[in-house]
């Protein structure tokens, strides 16, 4: 048995019922409902409840993204795909790269520099995912588009990566053990609804082990910046706290984010002049899960 292939069926549960998962040849067998799930390579697996989620919306907007996650969940898995993944490198516009850029150094400086068995729960392309490989003692790199998941596979295979394992997952109904990932990433996915927000968020707090690190990002309903795509829907502070707090996120450090290159990084009179008079871009939560109490359950 390939050791990605058993790292699955350790990691992984049934979506429907939470059974336990076994190895038979080229599938993961629950061990209650005895459904089957496809290996489609070593460190390839599909774990697709038996039915989408069927939401309603409250919105235009959220409809319209109900609609968008009911067609990917439709597609059939297969290894021709005619369409990049989700935010490739070599699919942006040049101006662009520099954000990117930006965002990923944020990321590689916020997250511990040991990420122990991680997880990328929305990984799109693995943009930001592979430059973190070499801290990561397992990576689990998860989305529900076809093209994303193939995409990540060949990019894994191109690398010779040996600690990868690829998922092909609907977050709502999660495939994943409670309490089994060390540290989660979820970058420019909280932008569907309240609704949507809640399940992942409760999706990625259940998977981490006590004393594990997320870092989540939601856009500001503030911004008004030209790249955001209609499909997006941002937050005040105020509606990032309160929305943390309804699924028990208690202990969290939250920061502005501010994704124009001509705000530097780096504390200086001139940033702090341009940031009073410019709305952030996002703004960046780093969660970790604690159950012990504490007067003030934000992070210093």
């Amino acid at each position: 048995m390939d050791r990605l292939t058993k790292s699955a069926a350790e990691l992984l549960v049934c979506p429907d019922d939470r059974g336990d998962l076994t190895v038979v040849e080229n599938h993961l067998t629950c061990g209650r409902c005895h459904r089957s799930f496809k290996v489609w390579a070593p460190n390839l697996v599909e774990v697709l409840p038996l039915h989408k989620t069927v939401r309603v919306g409250q919105s235009r907007l959220e409809r319209r993204n109900i609609g968008r996650y009911e067609k990917i969940f439709d597609e059939k898995f297969t290894w021709e795909i005619a369409e990049p993944p989700w935010g490739l490198m070599e699919s942006l516009p040049l101006r662009a790269h520099g954000r990117v850029l930006k965002q990923l150094n944020l990321i590689k400086r916020v997250l511990p520099d040991k990420l122990g068995i991680f997880c990328d729960v929305s990984a799109g392309s693995g943009r930001y995912d592979f430059e973190l490989l070499d801290r990561c003692t397992t990576a689990v790199y998860s989305d529900l588009r076809v093209a994303d998941v193939v995409h990540l596979y060949r990019e894994t295979t191109h690398r010779a990566a040996s600690n990868v394992l690829i998922v092909r997952c609907d977050y709502w109904s999660s495939p994943y053990r409670g309490e089994i990932f060390d540290t989660v990433l979820c970058n420019d996915t909280l932008i569907y609804g309240l609704e949507h927000e809640r399940r992942l968020l409760e999706t990625i707090y259940g998977s981490l082990k006590n004393g594990g690190t997320a870092l989540v990002d939601f856009h500001n309903r503030m911004h008004s910046g030209i790249w955001h795509a209609p499909y997006e829907i941002g937050y005040t502070i105020r509606e990032i706290k309160r929305l943390l707090n309804s699924v028990g996120i208690d202990r969290y450090e939250l920061f502005s984010y501010y994704q124009e290159e001509w705000i530097s990084d780096g504390a200086s009179y001139f940033k702090n002049l341009l940031t009073s008079m410019v709305p952030p871009t996002r703004y960046f939560v780093k969660i970790v899960k604690s159950f012990v109490s504490d007067e003030n359950p934000a992070l210093p």
